[in-house]
């Protein structure tokens, strides 16, 4: 049980109750109806008294001396707040007198230690009257520890104080009054033994009186709250008091809290008893928990929104601060409160906040404030919002602020800004528009450029009001078709405000937001139809101008070029004849047409006359009159009756002139600029064609030069080798020879003496004999002069046989080629190079153990096949032929070789199965080539 609050009849003069209880009333002895009368006025009495009972609360600032009390606690001392301030005077002012002492007393011994604190004091109400409130007050506490206001609530106890006086006045009408009221008012004794009881409390327990008459209060107790009655009857015995709450069981076994105030009374009775008055608080209480759990609740959801809640009082001044997140203060939560907000923010912002602050306390009504701040990950921005909190003298005191972070929303912002400008510097209208309505939602400034409107003037129209091909009906179509395929591109005609219409590619978006819309890009392609249109009108031209094109470039011979470009400008520009000619160091010379059925040749200097001026300026000439034309001489245009000569240029790379062309007499009047434009068009497909043809020509001239050179080459390279075999048979070989038997004569004159000189000369003639064998292989290898005397057949086996002993890799040949055939010169010595790469080769990188070379003579072709059975060449092309960045010099040489005589070489490889490689020289038209050869090593 809770003992913790005091009697209410504590503010009762104890002479006063003395004086009632002796005092014997004659009213006693009235008759019953004037008493009955009584009874009922003071039982109305009491239920008014009841339902007038209130709490009031209050409020006051030690920093600034405000004050600040609820309305129900003016209306309790009878204050009009509209007209008399709430004061700390004003509440020293209707303090009874008498208590004034022991009321500073109690405040200041609250203050000066920070604890809570109680009293009970009597206040004068305008009118003389008199009432008697109870007071609970709490020092709060600012950032330096110091108090810096209070606060409390306020009890006005009037009625009981007075309940007990009456009680007093009359023990029967108090019975009455007792037996009626829903609070429980018994006497016990000492022990806890109860005395008397009213009936309605008694029956909410489930009991009649007389079953709890007789009973201890300790056995309706709770199990918790037994052990604290003997305290409570030890506090009462020495207070002569006690109040606070307990638990009482009912018959069904349900726990009921009750709020007492109880009184010791001692006097006038021969043993003391207890006088209880308690009321049923059970579903307070319940309501005060459920209002717990909802102000927890309520937290929680405050705790879980990211943002700042300050409290400032009119100054200024933090008076609370609530966040989560810490971080977002500009100072420590202990260092603000108590501080005023402009000496925190600085001065840039501290007239913001001045005036704000001002505006809504006069107003009444919140406003929003944005600023930043420079903390200490960087500049955040906030949104606060400033609203006056209103006081119980209903003017404005005090400001809540609620502030979040916008940091995020504001670089969006710009971002968005940032898009906006980039929107409205875009070259093609924008428009988004409402697919419900077709109205316009949002356009950019091209749009409104295009147009002739302002964008205020848009916003009220419909995509209807601009585009005539756009009706209602269509609306529905267009948003079917959008929500099937998400965009649509589309060509239609836009009006402006001043009635012209200029046409538009649309490019229309569906776009699902917040909600659905119609985003549409459209761009003005006015220049694009009319280029469109010039287009067409030249198209039949281009096509003939392709057409020209392809007909050039397919021959690169110039007699064929140059006629074709006669007779196909002469078709597409309409003359009746034409000329053309290519430029020569001296002069032009040129094959002139007319109508296909004259052809004569014309020679031209490139100094004088009409071609002399192209050739100077390098640009087209156009005459119409060429009678009467100074470039045009009489024995020029007279032989040829010209009227009209339209003469074009053909430059080459490098913007010099290689060749004309020229057209005369258009039929059916004069040439034109677009005639022009056609001619030069086709001046720079023939530049094309007859640059092909002259790369052509030098082309065939250099590679019939360097074929001519590589013969010559390998001529000289085989002839060299010859001489050097030659002298390695008949120099080095004879002198080892000599040595060989100087060191037999030197061997045999030693042999009896016994001085090591033997092993000497033995050795010496070993080394002599392997540089013999070496001196003779490596003229061989270089010309096998025995070819001419043996032929081909036979020198290729015989070498096959020492490539084996050498390298231990057996060889296979086969050679049969007819014995009447006389081949070329050159070849035999090509097949027996060849020969002699392919096995070296496979010697150095195939790693095979076996190789075959096959030499026969099919179909007028000397036919060589030389194959392995090794590792194969793992880059070679699709085809299996090897690709050309993989060739060594020796496979280079060797497809030189086969091309001198207009043979054939490929090579065939399948990596791990092998390489061979097949040579066909053709021997019919070789006999001619060989005799080129021969003349050309002569």
């Amino acid at each position: 049980m809770l003992m913790n609050v005091p009697t209410m009849l504590k503010g009762l003069s104890r002479a006063l109750i003395t004086w009632l209880r002796g005092h014997k009333l004659s009213q006693k002895y009235l008759n019953a109806k004037m008493h009955f009368e009584e009874l009922r006025k003071s039982e109305a009495l009491l239920a008014e008294a009841e339902q007038i009972g209130r709490l009031g609360s209050w409020e006051h600032n030690l920093v600034t001396g405000e004050d600040a009390w609820s309305a129900n606690l003016c209306r309790m001392l009878d204050i009009d707040p509209t007209t008399t301030k709430p004061s700390e005077d004003l509440f020293w002012e209707i303090l009874h007198p008498d208590d004034r002492e022991a009321v500073r007393t109690v405040i200041e011994g609250g203050m000066r230690f920070a604890h809570e604190y109680q009293y009970q004091s009597r206040f004068l109400i305008p009118g003389g009257r008199e009432r008697t409130f109870y007071t609970w007050g709490k020092p709060i506490l600012g950032a330096d520890n110091q108090v810096i206001k209070r606060v409390g609530m306020t009890q006005d106890i009037s009625i009981r104080v007075e309940a007990e006086r009456a009680l007093l006045e009359s023990e029967e009408r108090y019975r009455d009054l007792v037996e009626s009221s829903h609070d429980l008012i018994c006497t016990h004794d000492l022990s806890g033994r109860v005395l008397s009881m009213n009936e309605v409390p008694a029956r909410l327990l489930g009991y009649e009186p007389e079953e709890l008459l007789g009973r201890r209060i300790p056995d309706q107790l709770s199990g918790e709250d037994t052990v604290q009655f003997a305290e409570y009857i030890d506090r009462i015995k020495r207070d002569g008091f006690a109040n606070g709450l307990m638990v009482l069981m009912t018959r069904s076994g349900e726990r009921r809290i009750w709020e007492y105030q109880n009184t010791l009374r001692t006097e006038g009775i021969s043993d003391p008893l207890v006088r209880v008055m308690a009321h049923d608080v059970t579903e307070r209480i319940k309501a005060q928990k459920a209002l717990l759990e909802t102000t927890a609740r309520l937290q929680a959801l405050v705790n879980s929104i990211d943002q700042i809640a300050f409290e400032f009082d009119a100054d200024g001044t933090f008076l609370d601060i609530w966040t989560t997140n810490e971080d977002l203060l500009f100072r420590p939560r202990e260092e603000l409160v108590g501080q005023r907000v402009w000496d925190v923010v600085g001065e840039d912002l501290a007239p913001a906040y001045r005036d704000i602050f001002k505006r809504v306390l006069e107003s009444g009504r919140g406003e929003d404030l944005e600023y930043s701040l420079h903390l200490l990950g960087g500049t955040r921005w906030f949104l606060g919002r400033v609203t006056p909190i209103l006081a119980p003298d209903g003017t404005y005191r005090s400001i809540c602020m609620l502030v979040r972070d916008i940091t995020e929303r504001k670089q969006a912002e710009k971002s968005l800004s940032l898009f906006r400008t980039l929107i409205d510097r875009s070259n093609d209208a924008i428009e988004v528009v409402d697919p419900n309505t077709f109205r316009f939602l949002d356009v950019n400034q091209k749009a409104c450029s295009d147009l002739g409107y302002t964008r205020e003037e848009i916003l009220q129209m419909r995509v209807y009001d601009i585009d005539p091909t756009v009706d209602a009906t269509d609306r529905a179509k267009v948003i079917e078709s959008l929500k099937q395929s998400g965009s649509l591109i589309r060509e239609s005609i836009h009006r402006r405000k001043d009635g012209s219409t200029f046409p538009v590619e649309i490019n229309i978006n569906l776009v699902q937001l917040d909600k659905t819309y119609v985003v549409t890009v459209a761009r003005d392609i006015t220049d694009r139809k009319h280029a469109e249109n010039v287009l067409h009108q030249k198209d039949a031209a281009v096509r003939s101008l392709f057409h020209i094109a392809q007909t050039l470039t397919k021959t690169l011979e110039l007699n064929a070029i140059l006629e074709l470009l006669n007779y196909e400008s002469m078709k597409l520009i309409g003359t009746e004849g034409s000329s053309a000619g290519l430029l020569s160091p001296e002069e032009f010379t040129c094959d002139s047409f007319f109508d296909r059925s004259e052809k004569e040749g014309i020679v031209w200097p490139p100094d004088a006359g009409l071609l002399g001026w192209v050739l100077t300026n390098k640009r087209t000439y156009l005459t119409n009159n060429a009678a009467h034309d100074p470039l045009i001489p009489p024995e020029i245009h007279n032989p040829l009756g010209l009227r009209s000569v339209l003469c074009v240029p053909v430059l080459g790379n490098q913007e010099e002139v290689i060749a004309f062309f020229a057209l005369f007499n258009k039929r059916g009047g004069d040439f034109r600029s677009s005639d022009v434009e056609m001619v030069e068009g086709i001046s720079k497909v023939a530049s094309i064609a007859i640059q092909n043809a002259l790369a052509y020509q030098r082309t065939c001239r250099a590679e019939e030069n360097l074929r001519m050179l590589s013969t010559q080459l390998i001529n000289l390279q085989d002839e060299e080798k010859r001489r050097i075999a030659l002298d390695l048979h008949e120099g080095l070989a004879q002198d080892l020879a000599a040595l060989k038997l100087s060191l037999g004569q030197i061997k045999r004159k030693t042999a009896k003496k016994q001085n090591g000189v033997a092993g000497i000369i033995n050795e010496s003639l070993e080394l002599n004999n392997d540089l013999i064998q070496q001196a003779r292989a490596l003229s061989y290898k270089l010309h096998p002069a025995h070819l001419e005397e043996i032929g081909l057949p036979l020198a290729i086996i015989s070498y096959a046989r020492k490539f084996s002993e050498r390298s231990g890799i057996e060889v296979s040949v086969r050679a049969e080629l007819p014995d009447d055939i006389d081949f070329p010169h050159g070849y035999e010595i090509a097949i027996f190079r060849i020969v002699q790469e392919c096995l070296s080769n496979i010697d150095r990188h195939s790693h095979s153990q076996m190789a075959t070379v096959c030499v026969s003579f099919e179909n007028e072709h000397l036919i060589l096949e030389v194959a392995d059975r090794g590792r194969g060449i793992a880059f070679v092309s699709g085809a299996g032929a090897l690709a050309t960045t993989t060739q060594g010099i020796g496979i280079a040489s060797m497809r030189e070789r086969v091309k001198q005589m207009h043979g054939t070489f490929l090579i065939e490889s399948i990596v791990g199965q092998g390489v061979t490689v097949r040579v066909a020289l053709p021997v019919a038209t070789a006999s001619l080539e060989g005799r080129l050869i021969n003349d050309s090593v002569n």
